[in-house]
């Protein structure tokens, strides 16, 4: 299988996650409009390349960690703008630093092809970014539905993050039909306190450890995150 990173890029140098790679790694304007190869994948921010590392990276090698999926390849799909993004995606003078639904849909809608192919196999796709519904995203519709739909029909499972705004609502592309909505535990294995919550969760959600988890860094490099 091949977990699909819709995100801001991993990048594509560490030596944890560069022999995972799958496929053509690919960029999308935030815009909107027709992807462009970004092969090896690069980094708008360190977001992607943490979520990778979770996810999947080397094992058995004697350095830093090993994914959950350790036998699973990886594909970036970069949906975040260089220009936008600091290195850590926090700084709040880079406000600029997101992605949109049209990027998002276009994402999805250049893998679905790729979907039981030899080299890439069977695509799991996780989002592990969002909007909140309380300030202005609201249900997912659109554009984004009608990819995510298109690419449920073709086989292909779809994750995305609840949210880190400790709201009663989650966020899109949580919360569009199809996709299944992933909230953080913490160490008790209670919902950790920045995670969104919803009635949705009840029926369309699961959760996961989210707290400090030690993973791959830009740069080479390793980190706890949350």
């Amino acid at each position: 299988a091949t977990i699909a990173i819709i995100d801001t890029g991993i990048d594509g140098s560490h030596p944890e996650l560069s022999g995972k790679l799958a496929g053509t790694s690919r960029a999308f304007p935030t815009g909107g409009g027709a992807g462009s190869n970004n092969q090896p994948p690069t980094a708008a921010c360190n977001h992607a390349t943490r979520v990778a590392g979770v996810a999947a990276a080397a094992s058995d090698n004697s350095a830093g960690v090993a994914g959950m999926s350790w036998g699973a390849k990886l594909l970036s799909l970069k949906v975040f703008s260089n220009s936008g993004c600091n290195s850590d995606c926090s700084d709040v003078t880079y406000k600029s630093c997101g992605t949109t639904e049209a990027a998002m849909a276009a994402a999805i809608d250049d893998i679905i092809p790729l979907q039981n192919t030899a080299q890439i196999g069977k695509i799991v796709v996780n989002m592990s970014i969002g909007c909140p519904y309380n300030q202005s995203c609201g249900s997912c519709s659109g554009a984004l539905q009608t990819a995510v739909n298109s690419a449920v029909s073709a086989g292909m499972i779809i994750f995305a993050a609840a949210g880190n705004g400790g709201i009663p609502f989650i966020d899109s592309p949580a919360n569009c039909t199809g996709v299944i909505a992933v909230g953080a535990t913490g160490f008790d294995d209670t919902l950790a306190s920045f995670s969104n919550s919803d009635t949705l969760m009840i029926t369309k959600g699961l959760t996961a450890p989210g707290v400090d988890l030690y993973t791959t860094d830009i740069s080479s490099g390793y980190a706890s995150a949350s």
